[in-house]
């Protein structure tokens, strides 16, 4: 998952752990690319410089994690 798949783009996309289709970050909930299939899968965001986005993640990272 990145913030900008064009940007993200001439990483290619093994620069994570393998080759694996890079998604928006908004296309899963907008409901235009699936999440994760169960509580076993990981979900890996490719952050690309968009200091904003970056923030934002984290604090959504943090308050899932505060209300797991």
């Amino acid at each position: 998952m990145t913030g900008s798949p064009a940007q993200a783009g001439p990483y290619g996309t093994g620069h994570l752990l393998g080759p694996a289709p890079l998604t928006a970050l908004g296309a899963v909930p907008a409901g235009c690319a699936p999440g994760r299939s169960g509580a076993d899968q990981l979900t890996l965001f490719s952050s690309v410089g968009l200091a904003g986005t970056e923030v934002a993640v984290a604090a959504a990272v943090v308050r899932a994690g505060e209300e797991a």
